[in-house]
Parts: structure tokens; sequence; C-alpha cells
């Protein structure tokens, strides 16, 4: 189950550029949701904390699921 969530999260991130690069394309839309609902409703999440930087001298603490990376506060 979690290989499918893989690549619908890469499938996700290209349909991304589609919908920007075509001026929001109604089907392409509805396609994203779709594939962003199956993603939320069906990932096993994998919580990991990290660090990003924010500049040279600040980093700032994220925790987020390393497989479909959706973000957690």
């Amino acid at each position: 189950m979690q290989n499918i969530i893989i690549d619908l999260v890469s499938a996700k991130e290209k349909l991304e550029n589609y919908i920007i690069d075509i001026d929001n394309n109604n089907e392409i839309v509805e396609l994203y949701k779709i594939i962003e609902s199956y993603i939320e409703k069906n990932c096993v999440h994998n919580i990991v904390s990290d660090y990003i930087d924010i500049d040279p001298e600040h980093c700032k603490n994220i925790t987020y699921c390393d497989i479909c990376m959706k973000t957690l506060e």
C-alpha cells in the first residue's frame, strides 16, 4: 500500500507543475484533488523531525511524514 502512496505523491508533484503551466485546467485540478484526498486517507504516516535552515544563523524544527511529505504541526 505504501508503494502506491509513494507513486501517487510523485504523480501529485508532477500535476502541480501542469496546474501552474496550463492555467488551472479543471480536469487536471480535479485529478490532483482526488490523488491528494487518497493520499490523505490512506498514508500510514512515518513521522520524522528535522531542522531546516531559515538563514545562515537560524534553523527551524519541522515534523513531517517522510512518505507523503505532509507537514505536521
